[in-house]
């Protein structure tokens, strides 16, 4: 867990539906991201702790660490640009080519596939890019992975939170969850 101060001239400002939900800040070789709503900083560590054990390479996710920001709650991942590169989000190309916003545009339509078929299409033709392997990549959770990653987690607020969550799904099929609260 780290604790960091920072000073708004490491404020990042960025515009758009995902990157404006939290603070921004790029300080040496990590990016700093602010709890706004409660616990993204969180939620950003579980889910890079359980695509660790996932089948994604190292380099197709960013590895978040939770700690306090300025005395606030939050999390930083190291930098995973390249110089000269910029993050350009789905919805900022989208805004930036049309001036709408695409989260608004996707939400009339009923299904999920029409959504990402809509996303694909539109990437393509903007930067003939075929994004459809990032997208299954992004919307994949292996539930053996997060088997595997509560198995090795030693006792933590943030496991407790993450088999909270899990046990209210029961098509998951969690049985073993009584006995990873009860192993340690």
């Amino acid at each position: 867990m780290f604790r960091e101060k920072m000073g708004n001239e490491y404020l990042v400002v960025q515009d758009g539906t995902s990157e404006g939900t939290q603070i921004k800040y790029r300080k040496g070789e990590y990016w700093y991201k602010k709890d706004r709503r409660g616990r993204e900083g969180l939620a950003e560590y579980l889910v890079s702790g359980l695509l660790a054990y996932s089948d994604l390479k190292e380099d197709e996710y960013a590895v978040y660490e939770s700690g306090y920001i300025n005395d606030s709650p939050g999390c930083r991942s190291k930098n995973f640009l390249k110089d000269g590169e910029e993050l350009v989000t789905f919805y900022r190309l989208y805004y930036n080519e049309f001036g709408k916003d695409l989260s608004k545009i996707l939400a009339v339509m009923e299904r999920m596939e029409e959504r990402i078929e809509f996303v694909v299409q539109f990437i393509w033709q903007m930067c003939g890019l075929d994004v459809t392997d990032y997208l299954k990549k992004i919307f994949t959770l292996d539930m053996d992975s997060a088997r595997k990653w509560l198995e090795k987690e030693e006792i933590s607020k943030e496991r407790e939170v993450l088999l909270f969550q899990l046990e209210r799904y029961p098509f998951l099929d969690l049985k073993e969850t009584s006995n990873l609260r009860s192993s340690r």
